[in-house]
């Protein structure tokens, strides 16, 4: 059994994929030619009559024999498609009322799929079912139909056709989406559909996810899009129900409201760092009562670990640069061999103290082992890693 499938977009750009790879389409792309090849396409399996053929192909009148020209067009259409890989699958038919394209293998077409998926959609509107057959068919619907192709009287009925339906698609996504107050699924939608259609009262809905998502910034700029698109693209003044939702933005900035998206922005680390989380000690100190405090509730345990060099006799070390330069290679050993949930500062000159969280006695010795290695790999003369440890569990809060 064959995997080979055809897939058609019809929606925006014309394209047809032969398993996923384009077929190039050459100039001929806004010809007649190609017209009666996404007319035969549109209409698969069915059949087109003769007569329906004429009046799109020839609607401009130009032509003196329409019935002659329908037939050399046809004999172009088969010549063309055998420069291109859907020579193999696809075969023109006629006879002397009907024109039909036949295909060997499986065909797909975006704007008969977005049909079929609004239709049952529709059909089992209020159900889960529903708002999953709307949101598939939403997701089809990637531009008007056939919108960079020539103008063509039958291009545009069918446009006008399936705008409609994805308009009421998108009507009916915000009703269900809106009633289950999914606003983060919403929003897409209506952004999109604002771009393609800029309709205002697809900007309010978007406007009222974003408030009710507390971005309050974000609101004032898609607002701020909406006039200019308005005023100074269609040439249309907001109504009343815009202003009022820019009232409403208003009131909610002064009132500091979107203060806890600031805030999170603030509080967030501004690179997504790799390894241990290394701060001051005085952060350190706040670090280490509130995992106490989170292991003593979850009855979990954590490791409290203090680093520290001296020479191999156990004296401390008077010579600062060595004291530097074992330092500098501690630290990054502890960069790579501790996990990105541990902590560790420096406490003093020679002094490091790491935290473990949720860890035990034997997970200690696997990390103390992993750091000493590492280490090791770049030794500083005379200096001996000295490491002492505390489990931090119950036992730890009742000495």
């Amino acid at each position: 059994m064959s995997d080979t499938d055809i897939r058609v977009q019809m929606f925006g750009n014309f394209q047809v994929d032969v398993c996923g790879q384009p077929v190039v389409l050459g100039e001929g792309r806004n010809s007649k030619i190609i017209l009666a090849l996404q007319v035969l396409i549109y209409h698969y399996p069915h059949k087109v009559s003769r007569d329906l053929l004429l009046e799109i192909l020839f609607s401009d009148g130009e032509s003196a024999d329409p019935s002659a020209n329908l037939r050399v067009i046809m004999f172009r259409l088969k010549q063309f498609l055998k420069n291109t890989p859907l020579h193999n699958y696809f075969t023109i038919c006629g006879n002397a009322n009907y024109r039909w394209l036949e295909c060997t293998v499986p065909l797909f077409v975006d704007a008969i799929d977005f049909q079929r998926l609004y239709v049952q959609a529709c059909q089992s509107e209020e159900s889960s079912a529903g708002l999953s057959l709307f949101q598939e068919a939403e997701k089809l619907y990637l531009d008007d139909f056939l919108r960079f192709s020539a103008v063509n009287n039958w291009i545009q009925s069918v446009q006008a056709s399936l705008q409609q339906k994805y308009l009421s698609c998108v009507d009916n996504l915000i009703h269900l989406l809106r009633k289950k107050e999914q606003w983060a699924t919403l929003y897409p939608v209506v952004l999109k559909a604002c771009n393609m259609h800029p309709m205002e009262y697809f900007y309010c809905v978007g406007i009222d996810c974003l408030l009710a998502q507390n971005q309050y910034r974000d609101a004032k700029q898609l607002y701020l899009k909406a006039t200019h698109v308005l005023r100074d693209e269609l040439s249309v003044a907001p109504s009343q129900a815009l202003l009022d939702h820019a009232n409403q933005i208003d009131q909610l900035l002064l009132d500091g409201h979107e203060t806890i998206h600031d805030l999170q922005q603030r509080l967030c680390e501004t690179e997504q760092a790799h390894g241990p989380y290394y701060c001051s000690p005085s952060s350190f100190v706040d670090v280490f009562r509130m995992v106490c405090r989170m292991a003593e509730r979850s009855n979990t345990s954590a490791c409290l670990m203090l680093y520290s060099f001296s020479d191999f006799q156990g004296r401390s070390i008077a010579d600062s640069s060595k004291i530097s330069l074992a330092g500098s290679s501690l630290r990054e050993a502890l960069q790579n061999c501790l996990r990105r949930g541990d902590t560790f500062t420096q406490y003093r000159s020679g002094q490091y103290i790491v935290l473990l969280t949720n860890t035990s006695s034997n997970g200690f010795f696997i990390v103390h082992k992993r750091i000493c290695e590492y280490y090791h790999n770049h030794p500083v003369r005379g200096v001996h890693l000295r490491c002492i440890q505390k489990n931090v569990n119950s036992s730890f809060f009742q000495s």
